[in-house]
């Protein structure tokens, strides 16, 4: 620790300064207050030990006047008189401790053990602070997410006139008051987290936290303890304890997004905690209680897991409550050009543009093209559209084709197959791989499987050509 000493005794002073850089601490000394306020204007140590009686002034008033502007330094004093009364004013001065130069009491060691412990506290009032400020971070972010959420499901009701999405939001309704897991199915890019929030404003658990959790982006050996928490010392690199993703959606909601990516190593204490709310933090033995609901979504066919045991069949079940099948964008009729215009009023109200004209041949594109990215794929169009005015991109000009049956295609090989769908997502991507409108996203891959696949099949270049 950095530790600025204040001692107007030259053999004291060089002895406990040898003393604290022997256990391992960068000492700053200064004979007397005015030397020691000096050394404050130039940086501010971590601890202040200052002795009681300086030539120039008296301990106490140094320490009175440095928390008077440095409110959070630790100050420890040191003197050579027992004075209780003089112990009491220091540590209602807002002094950390009070040490008395004794070598009786071999102050010398007891000295180390007070600067470590200080050193402890504020490792913890650092965490904590962290912590509140995370919190706080965290409650605002998804305050504003809720009301903007809330607003936009709220306006895309009035915008879904088709029958099968109407019916999803009617579900949605039902279930959402009542406590019972939900499962979300859907393509990417349905909106199943904006179906995931609306369900949890407005249950009970509206005031709680709603934690999402991206299973397929986690990598497989920290899932658990993600999902679990950890005690300090489970493993490598665990230097302190960690509360998980269930422990944080304690009395609120947790989002399982992408359930199907659990590892089925890891899911029977998954089922554990459904079925009795209860777990152990990785490397611990305390079981750990909570409240939690759960919605999961997933754009994989469960069923079809289960019967090649890739997904426990027990907890499919216990998931599929109430399950609500998100329709994708292209079964969804008369939606598709009211949400375009939709988007682009939207859009052009939020980035302060006037809105684009939109003719009939670019409708007649949009109806047209199958838009395998769904909802989040026709935002990202309008978004750059509205912003730049040139509605040609890849995302449009490179819509699937139509083969003809004496097309040569109809008789390629899986893999090639496989490989022209990825190089046509990639064009439209203008060859962007993950994040939101990147090509994992549309083809609903894992980033890395997709580049996986990408190596596999040859595919390596930035420019991509069928």
């Amino acid at each position: 620790m950095n530790i600025l000493y204040v001692e107007d005794d030259p053999g004291l002073c060089n002895l406990l300064s040898t003393h604290l850089r022997a256990q391992g601490h960068n000492v700053t000394t200064a004979d007397g207050a005015q030397a020691a306020r000096r050394n404050l204007a130039d940086a501010i140590p971590e601890v202040m030990i200052c002795d009681h009686d300086l030539g120039d002034g008296t301990g106490l008033d140094l320490i009175i006047e440095v928390l008077d502007t440095n409110p959070g330094l630790p100050c420890v004093m040191l003197t050579g008189v027992g004075d209780e009364a003089l112990a009491v004013k220091a540590m209602k001065a807002g002094a950390r401790d009070y040490i008395v130069k004794d070598i009786e009491n071999n102050f010398l060691t007891l000295v180390p053990t007070i600067i470590e412990r200080i050193g402890k506290e504020l490792a913890l009032e650092h965490d904590l602070e962290v912590a509140r400020l995370e919190q706080g971070r965290l409650e605002a972010r998804n305050r504003y997410l809720a009301s903007t959420l809330e607003k936009e499901a709220a306006e895309n009701l009035a915008v879904g006139q088709d029958r099968a999405f109407k019916h999803v939001m009617s579900v949605i309704w039902q279930v959402a008051p009542t406590d019972a897991t939900v499962l979300i199915l859907g393509e990417t890019g349905t909106g199943k987290e904006l179906a995931a929030r609306i369900v949890h404003r407005v249950s009970a658990r509206a005031d709680q936290p709603f934690i999402t959790v991206n299973c397929a982006a986690l990598p497989a050996n920290l899932v658990e303890s993600e999902l679990f928490g950890h005690e300090k010392g489970a493993f490598t690199g665990a230097i302190k304890a960690h509360i998980g993703r269930f422990e944080a959606a304690d009395g609120g909601t947790l989002f399982l997004d992408e359930i199907g990516e659990i590892p089925i190593e890891l899911q029977p204490k998954l089922l554990r905690v459904l079925q009795e709310s209860a777990f152990e933090r990785v490397g611990g033995t305390t079981t750990q209680n909570v409240d939690v609901r759960i919605i999961a979504a997933t754009n994989q066919d469960l069923k079809a897991m289960t019967a090649n045991k890739t997904f426990r069949e027990d907890l499919y079940y216990r998931i599929n409550v109430i399950p609500i099948e998100m329709p994708p964008l292209r079964g969804r009729g008369a939606d598709l050009e009211l949400l375009f215009m939709y988007f682009i009023n939207h859009a052009s109200e939020r980035h302060n543009i006037e809105a684009p004209h939109v003719s009939d041949a670019l409708l007649d594109r949009v109806r047209s093209y199958s838009w395998p990215g769904n909802v989040r794929e026709l935002i990202n169009f309008v978004e750059r559209g509205v912003i730049t005015r040139k509605w040609d991109l890849p995302s449009l000009t490179d819509a699937q084709p139509r083969l003809s049956p004496a097309s040569d295609e109809t008789a390629l090989t899986l893999s090639e197959m496989e490989r022209r769908h990825i190089v046509r997502i990639l064009q439209r991507t203008d060859g962007l791989i993950s994040g939101d409108g990147g090509a994992a996203q549309i083809l609903g891959l894992p980033a890395n499987t997709l580049r996986s696949r990408m190596k596999k099949l040859g595919i390596e270049k930035p420019k991509y050509s069928l």
